[in-house]
């Protein structure tokens, strides 16, 4: 199991490959489960955070540790994985945007 850093660390590496293949298609947020206000080491990357002090969103998508959720514009989930697989997403992003 990977530890928080390594986690975030793996995120923010699916993050940028995803950002830098496709830009213009992709918006990217972290979901961090903390308030603003919690002493925790920052996030690795320079985007949007969303702070999920009450546990909501990870409670409504099911997220616990390491995962990836891309939520397509109509608000349905596209794609998740749990823990994020860095292989399988690079593969999904390809089937959907070629």
């Amino acid at each position: 199991m990977l530890n928080r850093d390594e986690s975030q660390a793996r995120l923010a590496a699916l993050e940028e490959l995803a950002l830098s293949r496709y830009p213009e298609l992709i918006q990217s947020y972290f979901v961090r489960l903390q308030s603003r206000t919690q002493e925790l080491p920052p996030a690795r990357r320079e985007g949007p955070t969303i702070f999920d002090a009450n546990a909501q969103l990870h409670e409504r998508y099911g997220a616990r540790g390491d995962c990836i959720y891309l939520i397509r514009p109509d608000g349905y989930v596209g794609y998740r994985a749990q823990p994020a697989d860095p292989q399988r997403f690079v593969e999904y992003l390809a089937r959907i945007f070629t």
